[in-house]
């Protein structure tokens, strides 16, 4: 779980906060929630597949 400011994360359950946010998926990880989706207020969002 991210907080204020820009995060990595890593993981199945993702709530990355406020800040601009890399949200890290990889093979074999399975099925993945992304929490948080920006309202259009906050900065960027990334999402990477590995």
């Amino acid at each position: 779980m991210g907080v204020t400011g820009n995060d990595v994360l890593v993981g199945d359950n993702f709530s990355g906060g406020t800040g601009s946010d890399l949200f890290v998926f990889g093979t074999g990880d399975g099925t993945d929630t992304i929490l948080d989706v920006p309202d259009g207020s906050s900065p960027e969002e990334a999402l990477v597949l590995v």
